[in-house]
C-alpha cells in the first residue's frame, strides 16, 4: 500500500451538502479499501475562477493508504460526483 494525500473542493450550497459530500467520500474509500489515516478540513475559499459559476467552494483534505488501483478507481468516482467540484490526489 502506498501513500496519498487527497484534496477534494466541495460544492458548499446548500449547507448540509458539505457534510453529506464527506460522508460520500469517506463510503468510497470503504468501497474500495482505502485506509484513512487523517481527515483535515480547510474550510470555505474563493476559487481561482468560477467553477459551474460558483465562486467559493468547501476544501477538504484526506491522507490514507490505498493501492493504485484503488487510487484509480477513486477519482474516477470524484469526477462522477457533481458535488465534488475539483479533486488532486499525490502520491506521498
Amino acid at each position: 500500500m502506498r501513500a496519498y494525500e487527497i484534496t477534494a473542493v466541495l460544492q458548499e450550497t446548500p449547507a448540509s451538502l458539505v457534510d453529506e459530500t464527506k460522508n460520500t467520500i469517506k463510503e468510497f474509500f470503504k468501497k474500495y479499501s482505502v485506509e484513512m489515516t487523517e481527515e483535515e478540513d480547510w474550510g470555505s475559499k474563493k476559487l481561482w475562477h468560477a467553477i459551474r459559476g460558483l465562486e467559493t467552494g468547501h476544501y477538504s483534505h484526506f491522507k490514507c493508504k490505498a493501492e493504485p488501483t484503488a487510487i484509480a478507481k477513486l477519482e474516477n468516482e470524484f469526477k462522477l460526483n457533481q458535488n465534488i467540484l475539483r479533486s488532486l490526489v499525490i502520491k506521498v
